[in-house]
């Protein structure tokens, strides 16, 4: 069972799991089940503050694969992150308190095709 929390979030699940927070408010946070749980169709106001590569944030990560947490990161900043293929199949658990998002794709494995990364410009709703 995957437990997971950052930020005021948490989550359990019966496999993988993902929790990401901004860490300036920490009532600003996600989670997800990732075997079960489609990404969420509203905007979050954390998915708007972590689509900035410098934004700071908190992440608890349980045995996700990579190609998975790269799909998250694609809808942050599109068709700018690149999986190496020898990765491909890795699974990530991990943890990191106050690390930037730019950062910490790269700490996972991911490769930003160029920086600075450009985030996404969510519509206002």
């Amino acid at each position: 069972m995957g437990k997971c929390q950052a930020g005021d979030c948490g989550i359990s699940c019966e496999g993988e799991c993902i929790c990401f927070a901004s860490t300036k408010d920490p009532s600003d946070c996600e989670c997800s089940c990732e075997a079960t749980t489609l990404p969420p169709v509203a905007v979050s106001a954390f998915r708007r503050y972590s689509a900035d590569p410098e934004a700071l944030i908190d992440v608890q990560v349980s045995d996700v694969p990579l190609l998975r947490i790269a799909e998250w990161f694609e809808d942050l900043f599109p068709q700018q992150i690149l999986v190496p293929a020898s990765q491909i199949s890795d699974r990530i658990t991990t943890t990191a308190t106050g690390i930037k998002v730019g950062d910490f794709i790269k700490d996972i494995g991911l490769i930003p095709k160029s920086e600075p990364l450009r985030g996404r410009k969510f519509e206002d709703t």
